[in-house]
């Protein structure tokens, strides 16, 4: 999957995509052609490229332009970026509704959403070390989400 194009609007699982976001991060965060800023969705700065997780997601798998921010996108894959900055953020419940087009919080999973223990910062950090740790904690939180879909699907 490192170099696939993926339609991002088919992916049925919002931990699904979390997975997607973080190989890409991975992959980006190795590329000297850019730097991890989570308050950059897709910025150039010198020749440097500036992107936070979502815009790893959406420079790989989207016709997203440098420093157009988000707006060139269609309203799913805006919801998709925001879904994931809500992940980035910690904020769960909003990143479900999001994915999901929900408008409201009576939703079951909510519940159990609002369960799980965000461990991680929503900066990046700026070893390597820290990076994989980071990484590994938001993948965690990722596999708890689809555990969670799943028991509803």
């Amino acid at each position: 999957m490192k170099n696939e194009k993926i339609d991002l609007t088919k992916v049925r699982y919002l931990g699904d995509l979390i997975l997607i976001a973080l190989e890409d991060l991975n992959q980006t965060r190795l590329d000297p052609r850019y730097k991890i800023n989570m308050g950059e969705w897709h910025t150039r700065y010198d020749k440097i490229c500036h992107v936070c997780l979502a815009g790893c997601v959406l420079k790989k798998h989207t016709p997203l332009k440098e420093s157009n921010g988000i707006n060139g996108l269609n309203l799913d894959l805006q919801n998709i970026a925001y879904a994931l900055n809500d992940i980035r953020n910690g904020n769960l419940v909003n990143a479900f509704n999001v994915f999901y087009d929900l408008s409201f919080h009576t939703n079951p999973i909510v519940a159990k959403l609002n369960g799980i223990r965000v461990t991680y910062s929503s900066a990046f950090p700026e070893n390597k070390r820290e990076q994989d740790i980071w990484i590994k904690a938001v993948s965690n939180i990722a596999l708890q989400i689809l555990k969670i879909e799943l028991e509803y699907e």
